[in-house]
């Protein structure tokens, strides 16, 4: 396991969340692990050096299956990319670990509000990301960003023959986007 997986990620962001450490001590701890760490061996060393108690260790597993059971059941595809996008920024150093926690500590609050940001999106509104970047890694997952001349609709799909087509909604034509736009979470074009 890396410093990259889901589950460690989601520990990382509780933790912070939470303000049970320090982040410098919390970033010292990590390092002292290496880059290999899992969630749990994260747990135990942070018991073991006295950082958390017993009970907050315990806490954090229940949140980690929680969590990871809800969002493979709730947004399983969509989890899935979410994550390759964020693996695609690191693997081409695009993006720092802490920019990418950043972006989804932001993407979670966004969501409380109801609006519903893609983590391209956010990364793009914390400038860690430029948007032809943000197309770019999607294009590599096999998406593709399209913007509606006429009713400015931002379409997400898969991109089969490269060209751009028609709005799914107006049937106006297809450009790329030049900036990014929030969905609010209710609305139809977010599903």
């Amino acid at each position: 396991m890396s410093m990259n997986t889901p589950d460690l990620m989601l520990l990382l962001r509780m933790i912070r969340y939470r303000g049970w450490i320090d982040e410098r001590v919390l970033d010292s701890v990590l390092s002292d692990c290496g880059p290999s760490v899992s969630s749990e061996g994260l747990l135990e060393r942070l018991v073991m050096n006295g950082n958390i108690d017993l009970k907050q260790a315990e806490m954090g597993r229940r949140f980690l299956k929680e969590k990871t059971r809800a969002l493979k059941v709730s947004s399983g595809e969509r989890f899935r990319i979410d994550r390759s996008f964020g693996q695609i920024a690191l693997e081409r150093g695009l993006i720092e670990v802490a920019q990418l926690e950043e972006a989804l500590l932001e993407q979670e609050r966004l969501r409380r509000l109801r609006l519903n940001f893609r983590i391209g999106e956010v990364l793009v509104r914390l400038q860690a990301l430029s948007v032809d970047q943000v197309r770019s890694i999607l294009r590599e997952q096999g998406f593709d960003l399209s913007c509606c001349r006429e009713c400015d609709a931002l379409i997400e799909g898969a991109s089969e023959d490269g060209k751009s087509g028609t709005c799914p909604f107006c049937d106006g034509e297809l450009r790329p986007p030049v900036f990014l736009d929030p969905v609010p979470a209710d609305h139809p074009r977010s599903r």
